[in-house]
């Protein structure tokens, strides 16, 4: 009786260790299926899942990326802009992911690389990975282990066999309600551009200057996103725009469209509100109205008073990555609110 009854406790025992071990089996093969696809550590950032902006608007969110860019445009056709991914940091990169999944991102029309820096480029290559990517415009940048993270990311891009074009002057994409453009660094074929100066000599200041100034329009409103420029980019710019319009040219056209800096809705303030990409004749002349900084929390000198001082000159509305987390806006054919 005895061991019969021991013999049937060593049968359960034997029973629930052959379950177990089953889970545990289950459970590897499907973490490693699901790895396949999706990083284990990123799984938190696949929880929250959303249809993309599909109600013929604009919407813009700077997210927050502590110190570092990165803005997602849904344009009103459904396509998808990203300009940079921060620096590619874990807590970073999971802020950006939860974002794009939050809006329902899975394809990237036009991924936008403003800068070789770590702080721009950084996030990019893991969304190259694991986003879908239509066309990729980068820097011209000769030296592609300027930095560790440039250099991953086009690797990434040469690995999925992506479209890839120069972020530069008059370059760019367009839709029925929109357009966008750089309006700096020059032709990389000019001798004397930004990109030539990096090239031969890749200091930061002309790292900073090589810097991609992006210009949206959508429903006749204005968004400048500034990167990491310095002023002196920047005045060249205003110089040429001066130029083109007291010969009544066009400035930076792009698929039969032209920039009007005057009046600009929405700016990114330069490199994070460092002092020495303070540019007040820029501000004068675009006249912002909203100013976003993105920046980390506890960031010692940024951002700077300086910085700070050309958007508030203006009468521009000030807002923080740091104080707000993402912030949003949205544009349709009656106007411009924050999301």
């Amino acid at each position: 009786m005895n061991g019969k009854r021991k013999g049937r406790k060593l049968s359960r025992s034997a029973l629930v260790a052959i379950i177990v071990s089953a889970i545990v089996a289950l459970a590897v093969i499907a973490l490693i299926v699901v790895n396949a696809f999706i990083p284990v550590r990123y799984l938190s950032a696949y929880a929250v899942r959303a249809d993309k902006n599909t109600q013929g608007q604009l919407r813009v969110t700077y997210i927050d990326v502590g110190f570092g860019d990165s803005s997602l445009i849904e344009l009103p056709d459904g396509k998808i802009a990203l300009i940079d991914g921060g620096d590619g940091g874990y807590p970073n990169q999971l802020k950006l992911l939860k974002t794009l999944n939050a809006h329902g991102v899975d394809y990237i029309d036009y991924l936008i690389c403003s800068s070789v820096k770590k702080e721009h480029c950084g996030g990019l290559a893991e969304i190259v990975k694991l986003k879908g990517v239509g066309t990729a415009f980068i820097p011209y940048c000769l030296n592609e282990r300027v930095t560790d993270e440039y250099r991953a990311l086009t690797s990434a891009l040469k690995a999925q066999n992506i479209n890839c074009k120069i972020a530069q002057v008059s370059e760019g994409f367009a839709g029925e309600e929109y357009f966008f453009t750089f309006l700096s660094p020059s032709n990389y074929k000019n001798p004397t551009s930004e990109y030539a100066d990096m090239n031969s000599n890749p200091d930061k200041e002309n790292i900073d200057n090589a810097s991609a100034v992006g210009w949206l329009e959508c429903f006749g409103k204005k968004f400048a996103f500034c990167s990491d420029v310095r002023s002196g980019a920047l005045e060249r710019a205003m110089a040429d725009y001066g130029v083109q319009k007291s010969l009544g040219g066009v400035y930076c056209p792009f698929n039969g469209k032209g920039v009007e800096l005057e009046n600009c809705d929405v700016i990114t303030v330069a490199a994070h509100g460092g002092e020495k990409n303070a540019c007040a004749a820029w501000y004068g002349l675009l006249k912002p109205k909203y100013a976003v900084v993105s920046v980390g929390q506890n960031y010692g000198g940024y951002p700077s008073a300086i910085a700070l001082s050309n958007p508030t000159g203006v009468g521009a509305e000030i807002y923080l990555t740091s104080e707000s987390g993402n912030i949003g806006f949205c544009v349709n054919a009656q106007g411009l609110k924050i999301a």
